[in-house]
């Protein structure tokens, strides 16, 4: 027995692929790919025709499980003189019943006996459809003669009788050395426990040359460097020293000599109450509140005069006042429209689709389609259109009666002259018993030309339902054998990507409608932050360190030129004051300050979300891109036009229904031929009968 040809019909990543296997003077085959090219799906075909396809294979990806369906051809050369003999048949995916010709007849399941003889998959697999971990498995199975039969055939094999005793020595010392768990008895993981502390130890021991020279070398920059800043830290605390003395001792003698004077006064004033301890404190915040409130009051104030102005300048519309309810009532339906941008893509589709539809109506009654006033100016009027419907169904019926009615009077008028003349030779003699049996029949078939008149009407409905359902395709209409030759996925493969992609579409829009939110409170907190800065003014940190450093480059300055020292100690002195009045500033206004930073953190905070929200909305369009490329993908391999993804469960549902169409058209197609045969060998039959009495009259033609 040999394999002439194996068909692989649907089954894996192939549809309709034959593989030829001629018989030559070497007849041996070799199948050469690359990977993933189909070597392993091939080998797997060939059990699975020969013993069943398995309830679950991982080879359904891209047809359904029912669909699945291999085929071939078994040879058997002739020998002597015995002919040779061939079988041809396929192996479908089912429970029983699944051999079967290739005309998908049923073949009986020992219908491979006579080839395979006694032959299981679990033997063939060992002995014909090996790969490379079959293989080892098998050679690992022999030579551990797990069996009398393995250590036999081993041996047999080899040459050899006692290998099994020298197996059971070499195992029972290679159990002394290693195991597959780690255990203290075996050498080799004393040995490993020892080279592994031992090789610890050394690396613990050992610094390599760069590693020390480079940590020596960076040792003596950095002791150097902090030489330097030491000495540097030196000269710089100095000089602060004695300028922080005189900053700060001016100020105290100021306010002492200030505070004597008051002092002085109160007490010629007479008896002064006392204040609480806290009173300074109190005074403080008092009058840090009253400078914001003063501040907040011009402020308000400038609006104030702003507004006044304004609405003085203002028109009222009393127009407009009147429909404030019905400005109401509209601001809170653009509340609830905005609930509904998803279903606008949805409708959107829609009308899009119907389009599209109308432009193959117009184009196909020769209008011109650009737009839809093209169309609309082309239609009649309402009136005119309705009646036009009514007329044309009732035109329809009427041809059809009218048809009917004709082909029913001919029928009768035939029917009675043939009857008559009949009449006239039966009354002359006796009526046979084959006649009157062949009369039984004719009575039983009824009123034949209303049934076929009833059928072809049915099959005409058919017909317009057909073509109906084609138009209704659109743009992606076939003829019914190419929709046929479609392979339809499955609907909960479809309806899955359909939710998943609205899902994602639904996920888009919402965090395109956050990210546009966290914009526009980015930039409404921007323009807060700038008017805050404006009215306040406050002092950062950053601007007192670059004060700082600008009077720390003056004052090195200084020490690099001393010759120059006088323009320079002017200058000097100028960065000195501008440093101290921005730290005094800061302190001053340090609630301030802590108000403008953390407006500043809050944009940085809303700024991370909005690249954050960003970076999701690309993740989103990318996985959704991705998925409308693996649908493409899908409706190619199933030899389905591109269709969008939205309007594929109604087109699959409306192709479908053409098909259901077609398949009861050919239904009825068959049983009015079946009836049409029955009836012309009836009518045979009764003139074969009639034309025993003599009459002298031609035998009638018969007509179908």
């Amino acid at each position: 027995m040999r394999i002439r040809e194996l068909k692989l019909i649907r089954y894996g990543k192939f549809t309709d692929r034959t593989l030829a296997l001629p018989p030559g003077d070497r007849d041996i085959h070799l199948i050469v790919g690359p990977n993933e090219a189909g070597k392993s799906t091939v080998r797997t075909a060939i059990g699975d025709w020969f013993f069943g396809i398995p309830a679950r294979t991982p080879l359904a990806f891209l047809h359904p499980m029912p669909d699945l369906r291999v085929g071939g051809t078994l040879e058997r050369p002739a020998s002597g003189e015995t002919p040779g003999q061939q079988l041809a048949f396929d192996r479908t995916k089912g429970n029983k019943n699944t051999l079967r010709t290739p005309k998908d007849a049923s073949l009986p399941d020992g219908a491979l006996q006579p080839w395979l003889g006694s032959l299981q998959a679990q033997a063939f697999n060992r002995m014909y459809a090996l790969d490379h971990t079959t293989l080892v498995e098998g050679g690992a199975g022999i030579l551990s003669a797990s069996d009398d039969i393995g250590r036999m055939l081993f041996q047999s094999a080899a040459g050899i009788e006692h290998s099994g005793e020298a197996l059971q020595k070499l195992q029972a010392q290679a159990d002394t050395l290693w195991a597959p768990r780690k255990s203290g008895s075996r050498i080799y993981y004393q040995a490993l426990e020892a080279y592994d502390t031992a090789h610890a130890d050394f690396k613990k021991a050992t610094v390599r040359t760069k590693d020390w020279k480079a940590q020596h070398d960076a040792l003596a920059a950095t002791e150097a460097a902090l030489a330097e800043a030491r000495q540097r830290d030196i000269d710089i605390r100095r000089q602060l020293s004695r300028l922080e003395r005189i900053r700060r001792v001016r100020p105290m003698l100021l306010a002492l000599d200030a505070a004597q004077a008051q002092h002085d006064e109160l007490l010629s004033a007479g008896d002064i109450p006392l204040l609480p301890q806290n009173s300074a404190q109190v005074l403080g915040d008092a009058r840090q509140e009253m400078a914001l409130v003063a501040a907040d009051l011009q402020r308000l104030q400038q609006d104030l005069a702003q507004t006044q102005t304004e609405l003085e300048g203002t028109q009222v519309d009393q127009n407009l006042l009147a429909l404030s309810a019905d400005i109401t009532e509209l601001n809170e339906r653009r509340l609830q429209f905005r609930a509904h941008r998803t279903d606008m893509v949805k409708r959107l589709e829609e009308i899009r689709m119907e389009w599209l539809r109308v432009q193959e109506l117009a184009a196909g009654l020769g209008w011109p389609a650009e737009n839809e006033d093209a169309v609309r100016a082309r239609l009649p009027a309402a009136p005119v259109r309705s009646r036009l419907a009514r007329l044309l169904k009732q035109r329809g019926a009427v041809a059809q009666n009218l048809r009917s009615a004709t082909n029913t009077l001919a029928e009768r008028q035939q029917q009675m002259q043939q009857a008559q003349q009949a009449l006239g030779r039966i009354t002359a003699g006796g009526v046979p018993p084959g006649l009157a049996t062949a009369v039984e029949q004719a009575l039983k078939l009824g009123d034949h030309a209303a049934v076929l008149a009833q059928w072809k009407q049915e099959i005409d409905g058919l017909v317009q339902k057909i073509d109906a359902g084609l138009a209704a395709l659109g743009t992606w209409r076939k003829e019914p054998d190419d929709l046929k030759a479609m392979v339809a996925p499955e609907a909960a493969v479809v309806q899955s990507l359909i939710d998943q992609h609205r899902s994602d579409a639904a996920e888009a829009l919402s965090q395109r409608d956050t990210l546009d939110a966290k914009t526009q409170e980015i930039a409404r907190l921007e323009l807060e932050l700038q008017q805050f800065v404006r009215d306040f003014q406050p002092v950062s940190l950053e601007q007192v360190q670059q004060a700082r450093r600008v009077r720390d480059d003056a004052w090195q300055g200084i020490k690099a030129a001393p010759q120059a020292l006088h323009d320079r100690a002017l200058a000097f002195e100028g960065h000195i004051v501008d440093a101290d009045h921005l730290a005094d500033a800061r302190l001053d206004r340090a609630q301030h300050e802590a108000a403008r930073q953390t407006k500043a953190e809050r944009i940085e905070q809303l700024r991370l979300e909005q690249r954050h929200l960003a970076s999701r909305v690309q993740t989103v369009q990318e996985r959704m891109d991705t998925r409308m490329a693996e649908w493409h993908a899908l409706t190619a391999a199933c030899g389905l036009p591109r269709l969008p993804l939205e309007i594929a469960p109604v087109w699959l549902q409306q192709r479908q229904g053409v098909l259901d169409l077609r398949a009861q058209k050919l239904q009825t197609e068959r049983q009015l031929s079946d009836r049409r045969q029955a009836a012309l060998d009836l009518q045979q039959s009764l003139w074969a009968l009639l034309v025993e009495y003599p009459s002298g009259e031609p035998e009638p033609e018969l007509e179908e």
